[in-house]
């Protein structure tokens, strides 16, 4: 299984801010690793330990990893906007590839439809 996750260039303005957050604040974290996302952003259920985590910024895939939990209450660092969270493995692989040459490979390995 794999989840693609898109981030957002209102969260993050640069991609330096984005390779600031995956190489320093996420380690920082307790525990560390911890994803947090908004309401609505991952149903529950839809996101198992061991699964593949794609995150995407401006169009391109950017960031690679497995989840280490699935989606759990954000009791660790709460806050309104982020109800929930997930533990990442770290470090993700960095790479740049466009969100299209993804799709590409996809549907050349499986029958990959997208929505």
């Amino acid at each position: 299984m794999m989840r693609l996750i898109k981030l957002s260039v209102e969260e993050f303005e640069s991609d330096l801010k984005l390779d600031e957050y995956f190489s320093k604040e996420l380690p920082k974290r307790n525990p560390p690793g911890l994803f947090r996302f908004t309401e609505g952003r991952i149903a529950e259920g839809r996101i198992v330990p061991g699964e593949t985590i794609l995150f995407s910024y401006r169009n391109s895939l950017c960031f690679i990893t497995t989840a280490k939990t699935g989606r759990m209450l954000n009791t660790y660092m709460p806050a309104i906007e982020y109800p929930y969270c997930v533990v990442i493995d770290l470090p993700p692989r960095k790479v740049n590839v466009p969100i299209e040459d993804l799709e590409l490979m996809l549907q050349e390995k499986a029958d990959f439809k997208s929505l």
